[in-house]
């Protein structure tokens, strides 16, 4: 019992270190990945082209709300003057 118990610490750290050591392994960047990069790329200005569309629709409309609010009090205001 004693012998695996100390058995067992050098196991664990041998696995660690082996572990350790393959994951160290340097990945090269292929033709592939870059390909992949520029279509990303892409992606992401065509999604900011839409969300700049987007951005400005909601500011028309916050200008056409306000507008009408300003002419619905106006108008308010006119018929209150006006009885």
């Amino acid at each position: 019992m004693r012998k695996t118990v100390k058995i067992l610490p050098v196991i664990l750290a041998f696995f660690v270190i082996c572990n350790t050591a393959a994951m160290a392994k340097e990945v090269s960047f292929t033709q592939e990945d870059r390909d992949r990069l520029v279509r990303l790329e892409v992606k992401i200005t065509d999604i900011d082209k839409r969300l700049e569309f987007i951005q400005n629709l909601m500011i028309a409309m916050i200008g056409v709300f306000g507008g009408l609010c300003g002419v619905f009090v106006g108008l308010l205001l006119w018929d209150r003057r006006t009885f």
